[in-house]
């Protein structure tokens, strides 16, 4: 029996969870052990209580530096996370070495996880990144930028890769690893998997690249029936603590709309009145392969598995983008034709788009579209490929 240790670092939501256990059943099944490495154990107990695998805490960046601005690139959204400061950054480096030191992995699967990929540089794991086109940037010099919207200073995405890339290299030279040229080296790894779609990419541009395709589970969660009535199906995620929630589910009071809601962490009891019969709220994940089938359309942040998810099934979508990754899924998905955004600076009038995804037949027919290019897109096929090019890695 080998050990495989799945690793996930940065982000939000358990989007990242559900990428790596989509394979890692499927490890287990083929005889290997899987221990998880998790950054946010708040969604672990499905892992365990479900499946039995065992976690621990991540090591991570657990404080926020004020006056950092807007990051452009990779480079700086490491600038947040310790990667200013040499000291910083190897004690959290030193942490992630302490715990491949325990667990002892024969392979390393990584999800978002750039100081789990340097702690692991010149220790022999065998290592393989799985990820989104965020999370798995272009491997060029210096890396590119994202806000392409922007004009930038000439050097500064140069400038950021050089200071990012100079504290890593004191980092492992005081740890004894191999100093990296550039710092898209960082993901010169034995596996590399861009588990995403052309059209799902967050880059503007990336030159040639294996698209695997969505990393995600269609068909784990709740089986969810809709509210009685005549009104359009609306699948509605927010994430815990959304600000706008309140106003979103006034508007959509007012509306005949039927409501499937998905709020973990977010209950009816927080507000002072009762949901009404036409908005049916759901603590728990949903099956995303019936609602993407059943709904007439769905709004959420732009997560990539959501997003995916509800296009294969060919519907539009509303996105109300939180964070820049959001952001440049919520531009992918409007220049598809296929939805449109919301932006936090904006005044919520959601019933106003709502009106137009059902009424301008364009955003349907966006949708329509994109799931018929990818109607043999099989999950659990991709799933299985993952699982075999994982195990040629562990028989080198």
């Amino acid at each position: 029996m080998q050990r495989i240790v799945l690793c996930w670092e940065l982000g939000k939501g358990y989007g990242h969870i559900a990428k790596l256990r989509a394979f890692a059943l499927g490890l287990r099944k083929r005889g290997h052990e899987v221990v998880f490495v998790l950054k946010d154990l708040f969604h672990a107990d499905r892992l365990q209580e479900n499946n039995g695998f065992p976690v621990v805490q991540a090591p991570i960046w657990q404080h926020r530096y004020a006056g950092l601005p807007q990051p452009v690139s990779y480079a700086e959204i490491l600038f947040r996370f310790g990667y200013h400061d040499t000291e910083k950054l190897h004690a959290i480096v030193s942490a992630w070495r302490s715990l491949f030191t325990v667990l002892q992995p024969s392979l390393l699967v990584v999800n978002h996880g750039p100081t789990a990929l340097l702690a692991a540089r010149g220790l022999g794991i065998p290592t393989a990144v799985v990820g989104t086109g965020f999370e798995l940037p272009p491997r060029e010099n210096p890396l590119p930028n994202f806000r392409t919207w922007e004009k930038l200073h000439p050097r500064r995405l140069a400038s950021s890769d050089q200071r990012v890339l100079n504290t890593a290299n004191q980092v492992l030279r005081r740890l004894a690893g191999p100093e990296m040229a550039s710092l898209s080296d960082l993901f010169d790894v034995d596996g590399y998997f861009l588990c995403t779609l052309p059209e799902l990419e967050h880059y503007a541009k990336r030159g040639p690249a294996r698209y695997w395709g969505p990393l995600f589970e269609r068909n784990a969660g709740e089986e969810c029936s809709w509210p009685p009535g005549q009104g359009a199906r609306v699948f509605l995620y927010v994430t815990p603590g959304y600000a706008g929630i309140d106003a979103l589910l006034s508007q959509l009071e007012r509306s005949p709309h039927r409501v499937i809601l998905h709020a973990p962490g977010w209950s009816p009891r927080n507000r002072k009145r009762a949901l009404p019969q036409h908005i049916m709220w759901s603590n728990q994940p949903v099956k995303l392969r019936t609602v993407a089938n059943e709904c007439d359309l769905a709004i959420c942040h732009g997560g990539h598995g959501t997003v995916a998810g509800i296009l294969l099934g060919g519907k539009p979508l509303i996105m109300l983008p939180l964070h820049l990754e959001h952001q440049l899924m919520a531009l992918r998905v409007t220049k598809l034709g296929a939805g449109l955004a919301l932006f936090p600076e904006e005044e919520i009038h959601l019933n106003d788009r709502i009106e137009r995804l059902l009424t301008e037949p364009g955003f349907g027919e966006g949708a329509r579209a994109f799931a018929r290019q990818y109607a043999d897109f099989d999950e659990e096929i991709l799933v299985q490929q993952l699982v075999g090019e994982l195990e040629t890695l562990l028989n080198r």
